[in-house]
């Protein structure tokens, strides 16, 4: 069966869609060889999570002594599609008993594109003896939910098939909910984002098109909070009503030998270059704004102050290996937060922080200085 430019062989099964396959081929008719577009096809191919092994073969095809040419045959061939996994738990926390279950789906061939959909439903509980003071609820239950769709395409209204063809991008999809009762407090935590991921040679890029984190406390023990705030700011903050809606970007690059990291330490020099810039609530101020919303204790959204804020971030490493014994290594990183609009704060959980394996080591996360 001929679509576009491709000539498709199926066999009994029709796993893949003829767009799919044309999408994913550079290599056309009638064009001189090139390299660069055998290498984008195993790169467009290889990026589809439901193939098992690509192959591309030139066959020399002889129509005179003057006139040569090459016919193109690419070979593809499926893994399993589906996979499905449960897991069940047992607890005994000092003669608490509880139980707990999670269920999880992956289609990587849902749409017969190679669209991966995976899904994931959990539920727990145990119950709590003996007669405490204060408490809400005398058991854990927990039960939550994720579904997830990651495309591999660039996916947006009214783009050209070209354009989404060029840019050998993924689009993912993703959507939680969590509900959580405990003796102390009842909780709800729910997200969900749109997001690109597309990479160049050593160029790595990140869109984060929307990306909402949703918390919300209906009820909780009498000083919980209050209880907690000393010990751990961060803590508190997860357990306080907060809206982020907002959008990044996110840029990577390094010279670093990715298909042999051993010979890392024979180069010379190595780099690597992080940045990123991240805005949240100018949508929500400005819709807000236009249908003159009351303002006095700022504009929200389900009875929640929407966060609004800018923030960028850069960090540079450089390594210079003068032999295998010595080498010089310089590290600089800069980044600012400002808060507007509609806070006067940086969400706790966006603040800057010294600590852990990737900053200063020796101090657990967040345990240096004021973040």
């Amino acid at each position: 069966k001929q679509y576009k430019h491709v000539n498709i062989l199926y066999g009994d099964n029709h796993y893949l869609t003829e767009r799919a396959i044309a999408d994913n081929c550079f290599i056309e008719p009638g064009k001189l060889y090139n390299t660069d577009a055998v290498n984008r096809t195993y790169t467009s191919f290889g990026r589809l999570s439901y193939l098992k092994s690509i192959n591309i073969r030139f066959v020399q095809h002889v129509i005179s002594d003057e006139n040569n040419l090459l016919d193109c045959y690419i070979f593809i061939a499926p893994s399993r599609a589906q996979n499905i996994s449960a897991e069940i738990e047992g607890t005994n926390s000092e003669g608490d008993l509880g139980v707990a279950a999670q269920l999880s789906y992956q289609h990587r061939n849902i749409f017969k594109g190679s669209e991966t959909f995976t899904a994931e439903v959990r539920g727990a509980y145990e119950s709590v003896s003996g007669t405490i003071e204060g408490i809400i609820n005398n058991h854990y239950t927990e039960l939550g939910g994720r579904m997830g769709l990651k495309v591999p395409k660039f996916v947006f209204p009214f783009i050209s098939n070209d354009f989404s063809r060029r840019i050998l991008a993924t689009t993912d999809f993703d959507i939680s909910l969590n509900y959580q009762q405990r003796p102390e407090y009842t909780r709800i935590i729910a997200g969900a984002g749109w997001r690109y991921n597309w990479s160049r040679q050593r160029h790595r890029h990140r869109l984060d098109l929307l990306d909402i984190n949703y918390v919300y406390l209906p009820q909780y023990m009498e000083g919980f909070l209050e209880q907690i705030a000393p010990a751990n700011p961060l803590l508190r903050y997860s357990y306080e009503d907060h809206f982020i809606m907002g959008i990044g970007y996110n840029y990577y690059t390094s010279n670093i030998n990715q298909n042999t990291p051993m010979q890392t330490a024979k180069q010379s020099n190595v780099y690597t270059l992080r940045s990123s810039i991240e805005t949240a609530g100018n949508l929500l101020f400005g819709i807000s704004n236009a249908i003159g919303a009351h303002y006095d204790d700022g504009y929200k959204i389900f009875g929640i102050r929407s966060s609004q804020y800018v923030k960028a971030n850069f960090d540079y490493s450089y390594l210079h290996n003068f032999n295998k014994n010595h080498s010089l290594a310089m590290h600089v990183g800069f980044g600012m937060g400002v808060p507007y609009g509609n806070s006067t704060v940086m969400p706790f959980e966006k603040r800057f922080y010294a600590g852990g394996a990737n900053s200063v080591r020796g101090w657990s996360v967040r345990s240096l200085g004021p973040g």
